[in-house]
């Protein structure tokens, strides 16, 4: 069972993307979403680190739900979820 027991996340500022971890067990398992899929970013913040962090938090629950989803339906070495994954 895939669990997001880590809370940690990075920023990509050259791709534009949240970089997080899962784990299915004590395999490790990296996740990447890109930064348009967060919901509840502050429109007059766009572009700032910490309110792409920010908004990564706000919207974990829904994240780590589209990330389980994606990962239990394919193998991949590391998952990108992009806007529609979110459809």
């Amino acid at each position: 069972m895939l669990k997001f027991t880590n809370l940690g996340r990075s920023y990509d500022p050259v791709l534009r993307r949240i970089n997080f971890t899962g784990f299915d067990g004590e395999l490790e398992v990296p996740f990447t979403v890109d930064v348009d899929v967060l919901t509840s970013l502050p429109a007059e913040k766009y572009g700032d680190k910490a309110a792409y962090l920010i908004a990564f938090d706000a919207d974990r629950s829904s994240i780590n739900d589209v990330a389980r989803e994606i990962y239990y339906n394919s193998s991949k070495k590391i998952y990108l979820l992009t806007p529609v994954d979110f459809q």
